[in-house]
């Protein structure tokens, strides 16, 4: 019986990795296993709807079937799920401690509506009492200058988004043109060890484990940044 060739578009983890190395089979499917940078994959979606199977943004798919029918059906499949905590880093120059050091800053994200940004966002608003119109907003590519948004953004009141056009986030973090930054991806310059800058958070494991006590599981832990476009 010939099988069904179908593409998947994705990165790897420890949830997916035995489809990609053969060791799990879909029966009556003979499977092209595309691995690709999160970035990319989400790039060839929205574009070109490149893949029959992908992973998805959460955030971006909301928006997309929120527009009208779209061309991917979601299912409850998590390959990557974390508390984003550790995707909050600063500069140690700015006063920056804790998450209420934060409000008045210049942020960087690469997109406004990226997924981990978003849960980052949440956090801070539910667990610290800072709202995203706190912060003043920079979008920008995280390598590479010039990233923008998958949608027209359609902001709370009082928020507001600038774009970076000219360097990329990392660059203008070290350049000490923003604050801090917010991202899915650990910037070049913390992977380098640049002296100033930081995780916001050192340690993230009393945080998460105090929400967790309070509110019982992952699952609810989703913050209520998802209802904030």
């Amino acid at each position: 019986m010939n099988r069904v060739p179908l593409t998947f578009g994705g990165w790897t983890y420890d949830r997916n990795l035995a489809l990609q190395n053969g060791e799990v089979e879909i029966e009556g499917v003979e499977l092209n296993y595309i691995q690709l940078r999160i970035e990319e994959v989400f790039y060839r979606v929205f574009h070109h709807h490149e893949f029959d199977i992908t992973e998805m943004s959460l955030s971006a798919y909301m928006m997309a079937i929120d527009k009208g029918p779209w061309e991917y059906q979601a299912v409850p499949v998590f390959l990557s799920r974390m508390f984003r905590h550790s995707s909050i880093f600063v500069r140690t120059d700015r006063g920056i401690r804790e998450p209420k050091d934060l409000a008045g800053k210049r942020i960087g994200v690469p997109e406004y509506t990226q997924t981990a940004g978003v849960t980052a966002r949440g956090i801070l608003a539910d667990e610290y009492g800072v709202s995203p119109a706190d912060i003043r907003w920079v979008n920008g590519g995280l390598e590479e200058p010039g990233r923008r948004e998958k949608f027209t953004l359609a902001l709370p009141p009082g928020v507001i988004v600038e774009s970076a056009t000219k360097k990329s986030l990392s660059q203008m973090l070290v350049d000490g043109e923003i604050d801090g930054m917010i991202s899915a991806s650990t910037p070049s310059c913390f992977e380098h060890g640049h002296p100033s800058i930081a995780r916001l958070f050192a340690d993230i494991r009393p945080s998460i484990r105090r929400i967790l006590r309070r509110r019982g599981s992952f699952q609810s832990c989703i913050p209520s940044a998802f209802g904030d476009r």
